[in-house]
Order: structure tokens, then sequence, then C-alpha cells
């Protein structure tokens, strides 16, 4: 029996050096890669910085030289000067095409990897960059190409559709994650539906009512609209999973249509033309009545607003509204090239884009409502288009067609 044990705590002693020697080489791998992730974004973000510090002093000196040449009348100075301005000018459009392509918040995570044993690969975890898409400063967008200039191509196409299903499906509302995923909301499945940018299915879930339009609420955590019966869902968003967090029952009982988040308060829009200002505990507090359903909303960051879209038909009725958080309304646009109008969303320059579901296009508008064009019509095969969400220069929209099969996609645009 001594001898036993003595072999038995040996083993013991043993094993537990081999899992130390184990978990330090892992460990070290884990940190060498944390390390080198960090060190690379980081030299990235240093190259960016000199690049425009570079040209923002030749700028500086190209100007200061132009106005010593016109205070001592050298006319050839004058040119040549003038000439590399405009040369400068160019370039620095084009970083800031580039930049406004790459503008990203940056972190990077250690996250557990659940379900693993203690010597396996990913005992010590892994290391996640997340990148989340930002807006350069809008005094300088000017400087880029403007996304009001830009024309349209179609980069992809995915199906919605899952094997549990029992119709084929409704998409009402859709969502662009920071994380790079597209959450989908399925009227007829009554389901919310998680894919990768790329069209991968990830996940779904189950809803009490039927899921109409989606907002953000953080960069993880999402509000849906509900009718049948009217409420707001909130869905957490992680690790390409969707799970209900809460369910705010809306005091008045409408159905609710559309939704945003702005000022830590979400703003729902309700079948019978009204938009309410909704806290947690479902209280609602009147902010206008339009005259028709309110089928979507969205935040403008530029201008601090709620757009809204009113489903309207009739010539003369308003189309595009905004609302103030004081409760003032301006009419954007009425119905014309936009006949009722449901999905709606904004982009990092203040440009409103449209759904017109009984006009089968996709429109593109000042925020004032004074420029408009038609980015996709029915000859691009946009038919009773219904939802859209703008992440970048790229956006995502849902198509209603009369033919079942083409209610199963989405489609993936970008303005270049």
């Amino acid at each position: 029996m001594i001898q036993n044990q003595e072999v038995a705590l040996q083993s013991i002693s043993g094993l537990r050096q081999k899992v130390d020697k184990r978990l330090d080489k892992l460990q070290k791998y884990i940190t060498d890669e944390m390390i080198t992730l960090f060190k690379k974004e980081k030299r990235d973000m240093e190259a960016s910085s000199r690049q425009c510090e570079r040209l923002m002093n030749g700028m500086k000196n190209t100007l200061k030289s132009s106005i010593n040449a016109v205070k001592q009348n050298d006319n050839i100075e004058t040119i040549v000067l003038y000439q590399r301005g405009q040369s400068e000018v160019e370039s620095c459009r084009t970083l800031v095409t580039m930049l406004c392509k790459s503008f990203t918040s940056l972190s990077i995570e250690h996250q557990i990897v659940p379900g693993h044993d203690i010597i396996g690969d990913n005992a010590m975890g892994k290391i996640v960059v997340g990148k989340q898409p930002r807006c350069i400063p809008w005094s300088h967008i000017d400087l880029a190409n403007p996304m009001s200039e830009r024309r349209v191509k179609e980069i992809g196409k995915f199906n919605i559709k899952s094997p549990s299903d029992k119709q084929n499906s409704y998409a009402r509302g859709v969502m662009c994650m920071p994380s790079a995923q597209i959450v989908v909301s399925d009227f007829y499945n009554k389901k919310l539906k998680l894919f990768t940018d790329k069209g991968q299915y990830l996940n779904e879930v189950i809803v009490r009512g039927n899921p109409l339009d989606m907002c953000l609420v953080n960069k993880n955590t999402i509000a849906v609209a509900v009718s049948s019966p009217g409420c707001v869902h909130l869905m957490k968003v992680k690790a390409s999973k969707l799970s209900l967090t809460s369910a705010i029952n809306v005091s008045n009982g409408k159905n609710c249509y559309g939704i945003t988040h702005t000022d830590g308060r979400l703003v729902v829009g309700t079948g019978e033309g009204e938009v309410y200002s909704v806290t947690q505990n479902g209280a609602a507090d009147l902010l206008y009545r339009y005259n028709n359903t309110c089928r979507s909303l969205t935040h403008d960051i530029k201008k601090g607003d709620t757009l809204v879209s009113v489903n309207n038909t009739n010539p003369g009725d308003v189309a595009v509204s905004r609302l103030s958080a004081d409760k003032r309304r301006t009419d954007v646009a009425k119905v014309g090239v936009v006949r009722e109008a449901r999905g709606i969303d904004v982009d990092r320059e203040g440009n409103i884009y449209v759904c017109g579901g009984e006009s089968n296009n996709i429109v593109q508008m000042s925020g004032d409502g004074t420029h408009v064009r038609e980015l996709l019509t029915s000859s691009d095969g946009i038919t009773y288009p219904r939802a859209i969400a703008v992440c970048g220069d790229t956006f995502v929209v849902t198509n209603t067609s009369i033919t079942d099969d083409e209610r199963d996609y989405i489609r993936i645009f970008q303005l270049v």
C-alpha cells in the first residue's frame, strides 16, 4: 500500500507539472497573440496619422509659400504653387475617401471559451478584435466622394428562410449590427433571425406576436416593434445568438410598427399614425399624430431628430417627416417619387434612404428633401420593398415580391 501510495503521489505530481507546463505554454501563446494584434493595429493607426500629418504640413507650407509669392508678385512661383496645391487637394480627397471606408472604433477583448477542458487548445480563451464603423467629423466629409453622388452596385444576396419555417419569409425589418451581423424580423413566421454579413445562418428565436421594425439600443442590444399584441421586445445579440432580455407592454395597447432609439428613450410609431415616446415600464407620451400608419422610424444623429416614414399614397400627403425632441414637425417629402413609404434609414452624411412600397423603388434624398434621386427601381428587381438598413457605404434591402421565392431573399448594395 505504501509503495502504491508513493507511485500514485508521484503520478499526481508529474501530471500537475505537465498541466503547469501546458498552461504556461497556452498563456504564452495567447499573450503573444494579443500583443501581436495590438502592435499591428497600433502600427496601422500611427501610419494613418503620419500620412495625415505629412499631407497637412505640406498643404500648410504650400499655403504659406503661396501668400509670400503673391506678396512678391512672383507670377511663375504662384502658378507652380497653385498647381502643387491642386495636387495636394486631390491627394487629400483620396485620403479622406479611404479613411471614410476604414475609420473604426477598435476594441481588443479576451473572451473565455465555454465547454473546453483545462488543457485544451482554448483553455486560456481567445482574443477577439472588434471593429465598429465610425463617422469622419462632419466638417470634413465634403472632401470625400459624397454618398449623394455615388452609383449603386449589388454585392450580395442570400436566402433567409430556415428549415423550421412553416411558410415563406416576410421580412418586415432589418438591422446591421456593429459585429458585422444582420438581424431580420420575419413577420409571418414570428421570428427574429441572425446571419453573418455574408449570409451564413447563425441563430433564430420565436417571438410572441408579429415582429416589424427594429433599432439599435447599444452595440449588442436591439429593440423590436411587435404587433398583435402591441409591445416592444429588447433582444441581446451576443456570441452569435439572439436572446430575449425583456418585453415592454405599451400602456395604450397600440400595435407597434416603427421604432428607434434616441437620447436614452424609445420612440414608437403605431398603425393609427401616432408617434410615442415610450419608457421602460411602458408609459407612452404622445409626440405627434399623423394621418396614416408610421411604418418605420430612424434617428438622425447629425440633427438629433426622429425621421418618420408615413404610409400615404395620395399626392400632397406627407411621405417622410421629421420630429424634434420638443415635438416640432417638419415634412421632408410629400407623396410623389415615393408612394407608400416603408423602411427608412440615414447615412453618416445625413442623407435619407426610403423604401417606396407602392412606387417599387429605393430613394435617396438630402436631409431637407431638396435633392432626391432613385437608387433602385422595379427594373432592378425591386418590388414592394419593406425595410432598409444603412451601414457605412452599404445598405441592405428586404423585398416582399409578389413571388414567394423572392420573399425569402434579402439583397446587399454598395455605393461606390
